[in-house]
C-alpha cells in the first residue's frame, strides 16, 4: 500500500494535473495588449480573458512557445487566451509580408491605412481573395500549435472601406455585398480553425453594424462567441481621453448582441487619471459589457 501510494505522489509530481480553462460564460474580465509583451505580467494578472499578439515582434521567430502560452493560462487557473490577428488589412510588420508588395501588386492589395495609433504600417486588402485567406489560415494553424484558446478577428469593419464609392480603390463593392463577403470569411475561418481545434474561440472587433449589414445574420451569430466594441461612449479624433458622448445607435446595436447570447468586451481608450473612469466602468456594466480601458497603442497592461 505504502509503495502505491509513492508512486501514485510521484505521478501527479512529474504530470501535474492540467489546469481546466475558463469558459466563455464564466468571463468576468478582460484585458488587451499588443505591444511590450511581458508573460510575467499576464501571469500575475486576474482577467479571466487576454487577448495579445500572437508573437512578440510580429516576425515567425518572435511567436510565443506553447509553453509559455500554457504558463500564462495556467497561472490565472485556466486564462482564456485569444490571438490577435487582422483579417482586413495587411501588417507590414508581419512574417507574412514581402517588401516588393505594393498597392495593386499582388491583385488584393490596396491601398495605404491611414491610422493614427502607433502601430506600424498596414494596407487594405481585398479580403476575399483566395491568397490572402491561404495567409490567413496559416497564421490560425499557428496559434492552434502555440495553443490559444482561440482569435480576435480584426479588421471587420473593412467591408465599410471596400463599399465606400470613393476609396479610391480598383474595385468597389455594395455594402450587403462587402458584408456578405466579410461574414464568409470569418465563418470560413472559423470552421477551418474547428476542424483542427474543436473548441476554438472566434471573437470579432468592430464598430459598425456589421450584424445589420450583412443577409447572412444567423451565420455570423453562429460563427462567433464574442465581439470587442471599441470607442462607443468616448469617440474621437483624440487619441486619448476624447468626450464622453455614447454613440446611442452602437450601444444599442451592441446591447442586442449581447442579449443573443454573445460576450461584449467594451473597450476605451482612456488615461487612469481620466474623471469618467468609473462611471464608464459602471455604465458598461449596466449594459452587460465586459469593460477595459487602454492607451490606444495597446503597449500597456492595465491592473482593475
Amino acid at each position: 500500500m505504502i509503495w502505491i501510494l509513492f508512486i501514485l505522489s510521484s505521478c501527479r509530481t512529474l504530470f501535474p494535473p492540467q489546469i481546466e480553462e475558463k469558459t466563455i460564460s464564466t468571463v468576468q474580465s478582460w484585458a488587451y495588449q499588443l505591444q511590450n509583451i511581458d508573460l510575467s505580467t499576464l501571469e500575475r494578472s486576474t482577467y479571466d480573458l487576454l487577448v495579445i499578439d500572437y508573437s512578440k515582434d510580429g516576425t515567425e521567430g518572435g511567436k510565443w512557445s506553447s509553453s509559455e502560452i500554457r504558463r500564462v493560462k495556467d497561472a490565472g487557473e485556466g486564462k482564456i487566451l485569444l490571438a490577435y490577428l487582422s483579417i482586413g488589412e495587411a501588417e507590414t510588420h508581419r512574417s507574412y509580408w514581402d517588401n516588393s508588395w505594393v498597392p495593386g501588386n499582388p491583385p488584393w492589395v490596396g491601398r495605404e491605412a491611414i491610422t493614427s495609433d502607433g502601430r506600424p504600417t498596414r494596407f487594405h486588402v481585398k479580403y476575399w481573395d483566395s491568397e490572402w485567406k491561404d495567409i490567413l489560415k496559416n497564421l490560425v494553424d499557428s496559434m492552434i500549435s502555440q495553443g490559444f484558446s482561440g482569435v480576435l478577428l480584426d479588421g471587420c469593419d473593412e467591408y465599410a472601406y471596400w463599399s465606400e464609392s470613393l476609396n479610391g480603390e480598383s474595385e468597389v463593392l455594395s455594402r450587403q455585398d462587402a458584408a456578405d463577403r466579410m461574414v464568409a470569411l470569418i465563418t470560413e475561418l472559423s470552421r477551418y480553425a474547428r476542424n483542427r481545434a474543436k473548441e476554438f474561440i472566434v471573437f470579432t472587433q468592430g464598430r459598425t453594424k456589421l450584424l445589420t449589414a450583412t443577409i447572412d445574420k444567423e451565420l455570423y451569430l453562429n460563427t462567433i462567441q464574442g465581439v470587442i466594441a471599441p470607442e462607443i461612449f468616448f469617440p474621437g479624433e483624440e487619441l486619448i481621453d476624447n468626450l464622453y458622448a455614447p454613440q446611442s445607435d452602437l450601444v444599442e446595436y451592441f446591447k442586442d448582441i449581447r442579449s443573443r447570447g454573445k460576450v461584449v468586451c467594451s473597450l476605451e481608450y482612456l488615461s487612469q487619471t481620466n474623471t469618467n473612469l468609473d462611471r464608464y466602468f459602471r455604465e458598461a456594466k449596466t449594459l452587460g459589457f465586459l469593460p477595459y480601458a487602454a492607451n490606444r497603442s495597446l503597449d500597456t497592461l492595465r491592473f482593475p
